[in-house]
């Protein structure tokens, strides 16, 4: 649809047991996604939150929403929610970097070119 939600957490996510239908609200930090502009990296919420921003990468894709499902998968399947509980954005670095490795989340972060 064009749209990224920047914003994909547990409370932003609900579902009706009786029909199995997934919602996704709080459409208020989302935007409509462009190649190449420039977007805010003061969004989602730390627990949840792609690498690419807590690295002040303003160039960023849908790939931000697919990282915040991510997390709340491990966190419901480790059973550790959330799965990442990074003090600060340093910290939640570190933590991400200690779980994942650190070539990967330069992997990650390197898809994404920083253009300033």
């Amino acid at each position: 649809m064009g749209i990224i939600h920047r914003d994909i957490k547990p409370g932003n996510v609900l579902m009706n047991h009786e029909t199995k239908l997934v919602t996704i609200v709080d459409w208020g930090l989302a935007d409509f996604y462009l190649p190449h502009k420039k977007f805010n990296c003061r969004v989602a919420s730390r627990y949840f939150k792609g690498p690419e921003l807590m690295l002040n990468n303003h160039y960023y894709d849908y790939s931000l929403d697919i990282w915040s499902v991510g997390c709340m998968l491990a966190g419901m399947v480790f059973e550790k929610e959330p799965f990442f509980r990074g003090l600060d954005n340093d910290d939640q670095m570190v933590r991400i970097a200690k779980t994942i490795g650190i070539e990967d989340v330069e992997a990650y972060c390197l898809k994404f070119p920083n253009t300033e």
